[in-house]
């Protein structure tokens, strides 16, 4: 059985939040990503991102809310807490970024306060 794998992901949209750092064991930094979705006009879906290395680096100088962004990169699953707690949750791991402009983005009916985003 041949042992064939693909894990890549593509999109465009605007950052949503602010990019901010985290160091856990890798130097990195979080964000969400609002795509308008193609078959229901002003509406929305709000990808949560990570990137680690130079990628956040190059991420954190260049990347600011509201910018129009193309990423490149895998999906991923992460584990949070233990027991009747523990949480599965799936975020994009940019590979690469182009910054498309900047300041530009739409309004979002997202809100922070129901945001459930565990990082």
């Amino acid at each position: 059985m041949p042992n064939w794998t693909l894990n890549e992901w593509n999109g465009m949209g605007w950052v949503l939040t602010e990019p901010k750092t985290f160091e856990a064991g890798k130097r990195g930094c979080t964000f969400i990503l609002s795509i308008a979705r193609s078959y229901d006009r002003g509406t929305y879906d709000y990808i949560p991102c990570a990137a680690f290395g130079k990628v956040a680096d190059n991420i954190m100088n260049h990347l600011h809310k509201g910018d129009s962004v193309f990423l490149q990169g895998s999906l991923g699953t992460n584990r949070k807490g233990a027991g009747e707690q523990k949480r599965y949750y799936t975020q994009v791991r940019v590979g690469k970024f182009t910054k498309l402009s900047g300041g530009d983005m739409p309004v979002s009916d997202w809100n922070p306060e129901e945001d459930d985003t565990p990082f």
